[in-house]
């Protein structure tokens, strides 16, 4: 109970900006400009999303990631590089080591990493899994939290990402579209996004009891489990925890707000077209969010 009454106080209060922030002088929602909709819509997988590349394929989901700067596995190939470096473990202990909290020096909220890990998740996910490999992070013996009695034998789970050989070289893959389309609100592939629609022609998104998020009864990929007692959105990371899950359960509100005005100002609208007026918006609205604000 104290976690969903926390997820509802935090979506109320975004709630409240956002639906401030959309309405006119008028009181009514800006939609007035964009009445006839854009031109085209995105692909809920990316193809054909960025017309500079030929072959339109730039940013699609299951594409491999891009690299910016050379290779450096161990045996310049695949093999986990860093033996002769600290453990990951040691380098984290490093870094956060603090006796109190530190106030960010601009005077930010926590939102501001509430909103890169949500956008983050619009951007990129690469899989630990089949195709992975056990890659244990070494303990520091002594550790406070994973080895307070220091024996100096613990260790933290760790999988490698899901690869792909190209010219003899591991390379990582993109799971989802790599462009700020709301896909972690709508999925990057069509049967994620068709189980997170109504699909009863008013072009909404699914909730729950209480206006949340659905749950995921489908048993698609979900994290931690695909149990139909998590929460199912365009992200399978969105249980991670109650402040993402707060900025997952705002935008669906938020489309499916825009889908029954805009269903109201131009009732010849069929469901789908009204669904992809309001997914444009929501993409549009997470994109000036990021470039303007964040």
């Amino acid at each position: 109970m104290r976690l969903l009454s926390l997820l509802t106080i935090m979506i109320m209060v975004f709630s409240q900006a956002e639906a401030k922030k959309n309405k006119d002088q008028d009181g009514m929602p800006s939609l007035r400009n964009f009445h006839k909709g854009p031109k085209s819509m995105r692909t809920i997988d990316g193809v054909g999303n960025n017309p500079s590349n030929p072959r339109q394929h730039w940013g699609t989901s299951d594409s491999n990631l891009l690299r910016l700067t050379t290779l450096s596995y161990g045996d310049g190939k695949g093999t986990p590089a860093g033996a002769d470096l600290p453990s990951a473990r040691a380098v984290s202990n490093a870094v956060s080591d603090q006796n109190s909290s530190i106030p960010n020096s601009k005077g930010v909220s926590d939102f501001i990493w509430q909103w890169g890990q949500f956008v983050d998740h619009d951007l990129d996910l690469s899989e630990g899994g089949a195709d992975g490999a056990p890659l244990p992070i070494p303990v520091p013996a002594g550790d406070l939290f994973f080895d307070p009695s220091g024996t100096g034998t613990k260790i933290i789970p760790f999988t490698r990402t899901d690869y792909r050989l190209r010219d003899g070289v591991r390379e990582q893959f993109n799971s989802i579209t790599s462009y700020i389309d709301a896909s972690n609100v709508y999925g990057s592939d069509l049967v994620r996004a068709q189980a997170l629609r109504t699909l009863d022609g008013t072009g909404r998104l699914k909730t729950s009891s209480g206006n949340f998020l659905p749950y995921n009864t489908a048993g698609l990929l979900n994290a931690p489990s695909t149990a139909p007692n998590f929460f199912l959105a365009g992200d399978i990371r969105a249980n991670e925890q109650v402040g993402l899950i707060a900025m997952h359960t705002l935008f669906v509100r938020e489309h499916n707000y825009l889908a029954d005005q805009i269903r109201r100002q131009d009732p010849s609208l069929n469901g789908n077209e009204v669904y992809e007026f309001a997914r444009a918006i929501v993409g549009a609205e997470l994109q000036a969010i990021t470039y303007n604000e964040f």
